[in-house]
């Protein structure tokens, strides 16, 4: 079998996988902005940020501390899949949660006041100060 004849076939699969996806409901836009807002980002390799530093391998954590489970995960996470791949995932989570969690935050009947919530969390200086800083 040739690959011409296996392309229309994949081609509608893909056509039916995007249909199926509810592009108006609120997690996927916010799901869009997070992306988009991380474009420059997405390029393989690390992200310099203060105090959230990655390296190549991920240590396994030496002291049974708060953050010991995380650390857990993580360094099993990483036999996986790279570390730079861990920090972009960790970052759009942040950014998806904060924008998302807000938006779902305000009780209002309206989505643009949900929106505008949502826009406002992301965007203000304290947690734009933050996150290039790394926390």
């Amino acid at each position: 079998m040739s690959v011409t004849r296996q392309r229309p076939a994949m081609i509608s699969h893909i056509k039916k996988l995007l249909a199926a996806i509810p592009w108006n409901h609120p997690a996927v836009e916010w799901g869009g902005l997070a992306l988009f807002i991380m474009g420059p980002l997405l390029a393989p390799g690390y992200i310099f940020a203060t105090d959230y530093y990655v390296t190549p391998r991920l240590p396994f954590p030496t002291i049974v501390d708060s953050y010991f489970v995380v650390q857990t995960l993580l360094w099993a996470v990483g036999h996986v899949i790279p570390s730079w791949l861990i920090q972009k995932v960790i970052i759009f989570g942040m950014l998806f949660g904060a924008g998302f969690g807000a938006y779902r935050l305000v009780a209002s009947d309206s989505r643009w006041p949900r929106y505008f919530a949502g826009l406002i969390y992301i965007f203000n200086p304290f947690v734009y100060g933050r996150f290039m800083y790394g926390q």
